[in-house]
């Protein structure tokens, strides 16, 4: 999956206090911190297989039963060649309901199609699955849609912090986003750590923690809470990532009989 340049709701963002120690020395330099920064960027962004886990989750509750919920439970790999496979499980609870889902999906090149899209959905108690399998423009998406917007946001996350000199520059200049700390322990080693507070007629709190080692991401914490006099909600998002060597993509057997025609123009 290509890169995508978005402003999430990364960038209002607070983590819970952490040992910074362990994070090296705090750095007072900002010229050190940004060619860090684009070292890191620049390596992250070089085409390699990798894996993420991504656990997150997401509530809004407005009072009288009226509570929205979301949690994920995914691993994220991705190749050099930007195909991807994507695994796990969906929590959704709405009005006192819930369901779960188990998904796993793969986007991968293909000389005919140019992408194709292959997803499994069921219940992680049974066997039984559906599947569904399509073709996918060259800009990643098709009238059938691209990846799901259940999976892609919490994917969101990995999506900016794989590029700490974007996220943290667009940060500082278009949102007035409050100062970071950056800590080190050395050549290609960085943590950086944004926290704030917001108050109005409530209170929005939040706290981003991303570190890198080795010119590489290694995890982030993304959390949130919103209260006021209507609501309360709140958004954690936790990843780690490693380098997947040698790994690549490919699609389940058999899935040229199952593929369908496109309803429409891309």
């Amino acid at each position: 999956m290509k890169k995508k340049h978005a402003i999430l709701p990364l960038l209002a963002m607070t983590v819970l206090s952490s040992c910074q120690q362990s994070y090296g020395e705090e750095i007072a330099d900002k010229a050190r911190v940004i060619e860090l920064e684009k070292a890191i960027s620049d390596k992250m962004n070089e085409p390699k297989g990798f894996e993420v886990h991504v656990k997150a989750s997401m509530s809004e509750d407005r009072g009288g039963g009226n509570k929205n919920a979301y949690s994920w439970d995914l691993i994220y790999r991705g190749d050099k060649k930007d195909n991807m496979y994507l695994a796990g499980t969906v929590e959704i609870e709405a009005a006192g309901d819930k369901a779960k889902y188990k998904y796993a999906l793969y986007m991968v090149e293909d000389p005919t199609y140019e992408k194709v899209c292959y997803i499994e959905m069921g219940s992680p108690d049974t066997a039984a699955k559906d599947i569904d399998v399509y073709a996918v423009g060259s800009d990643g998406y098709s009238s059938e849609g691209g990846l799901p917007g259940i999976l892609a946001y919490p994917i969101m996350l990995y999506e900016e912090v794989r590029d700490p000199y974007y996220i943290d520059q667009a940060l500082i200049e278009y949102t007035g986003a409050s100062p970071a700390k950056y800590y080190s322990k050395g050549d290609g080693s960085l943590t950086i750590e944004r926290s704030s507070v917001e108050e109005w007629n409530g209170t929005r709190t939040s706290h981003t923690r991303m570190t890198y080692e080795n010119y590489l991401l290694k995890d982030a914490v993304y959390e949130s809470e919103t209260i006021d006099e209507t609501h309360k909600s709140s958004e954690k998002f936790e990843l780690t990532y490693k380098t997947l060597f040698n790994y690549t993509v490919t699609l389940p057997s058999g899935w040229e009989s199952l593929i369908r025609e496109p309803s429409g123009t891309y």
